[in-house]
């Protein structure tokens, strides 16, 4: 169990210490030899990677959120015009209604005074045809 694990980390150890950079497939061209790579190198070069990880992450987290906000601001936009584009479909049904309604009004209005007209008319040629 926990020995051979032991002896396992020991191994791995061993065998990630002899690694060279040239092993790794890093250009060495700069550096006089092959030179085992230190823990050091391993610690740096996690960091580096790690940092590089997160700088992408941070980027892909505010892309995100932009989009979200850019999404959002859309979809209100898109929502407030559906609501004016209603409210002004309400208005102009109220005004029809009540615009014909006034027309009713006076359209009854105005056949009330024609009808009134002749039938004053009617009554005074009739008076005149009587006498």
């Amino acid at each position: 169990g926990g020995e051979d694990g032991d002896a396992e980390a020991v191994k791995l150890g061993l065998a990630f210490s002899s690694i060279t950079l040239h092993d790794m497939g890093i250009n060495t061209s700069d550096i006089d030899g092959p030179e085992p790579v230190t823990d050091e190198m391993f610690t740096s070069a996690a960091e580096r990677v790690q940092r590089q990880f997160r700088s992408w992450l941070y980027r892909r987290h505010e892309a995100a959120k932009k989009l979200q906000k850019v999404m959002r601001g859309m979809l209100v936009r898109k929502s407030l015009k559906r609501s004016h584009d209603a409210a002004v479909i309400i208005q102009k049904k109220f005004r029809t209604r009540r615009i014909r309604r006034e027309y009713q009004k006076l359209k009854s209005a105005a056949i009330m005074v024609q009808n009134n007209y002749r039938s004053k008319r009617n009554r005074t040629e009739g008076k005149k045809g009587s006498l």
